[in-house]
C-alpha cells in the first residue's frame, strides 16, 4: 500500500513539473535587460553617483555588497579622458563593468557621466577594448557598448 502512494506521488509530481516547464516555455521567463538592471538598482546607482561628484571615488572602488554582483569585478571604476585638447579639456566618467569576454578583449557595462557625454567619447571597457555611449538610462547613466 505505501509503495503505492509512493508511486502516486511521484507520478503526480512528474506530472506537475510537465506542466510548470511546459507553461513557462510557452509564457517565457524574465529577460534581464541594461534597463531593467538599472530600474531595480536606481537607487544604489544614484547613491553610487553622488558619492563620485563628491569626489570620493577616483580610480576604482570596492563596490557596496548587494552592489558587487552586478559588475564583473565589484568594482567601480572613474576614468577621465581629454576631449579637447586646445583647451586642456576633459571629461571623467564612472564605470561598472557589466561583463567582459574571457579574453578581456571586450566589455559592456554602465557609466555615469556628471554632464552629458561628448561625441568622441571612448570607455575602457575591457584591457583590448574601447566602448561608446549606446543609449542613455536615466540619470546620467548610459549604457555602453
Amino acid at each position: 500500500m505505501a509503495i503505492t502512494r509512493r508511486w502516486g506521488l511521484a507520478a503526480l509530481m512528474c506530472v506537475l513539473v510537465v506542466v510548470a516547464a511546459t507553461g513557462l516555455r510557452s509564457i517565457g521567463t524574465t529577460q534581464l535587460t541594461p534597463r531593467s538592471h538599472f530600474h531595480h538598482h536606481r537607487s544604489d546607482l544614484a547613491a553610487l553617483a553622488a558619492e563620485y561628484r563628491r569626489g570620493s571615488i577616483t580610480g576604482f572602488t570596492d563596490l557596496p555588497r548587494r552592489m558587487r554582483w552586478l559588475s564583473a569585478d565589484g568594482r567601480a571604476h572613474a576614468q577621465c579622458w581629454t576631449v579637447d585638447r586646445a583647451r586642456d579639456r576633459k571629461q571623467c566618467v564612472l564605470y561598472l563593468r557589466i561583463w567582459q569576454n574571457w579574453r578581456a578583449e571586450s566589455g559592456v557595462g554602465f557609466a555615469y557621466f556628471s554632464e552629458p557625454p561628448v561625441p568622441e567619447v571612448y570607455i575602457a571597457t575591457a584591457s583590448g577594448d574601447l566602448g561608446v555611449p549606446a543609449y542613455e538610462l536615466g540619470d546620467g547613466w548610459w549604457w555602453i557598448e
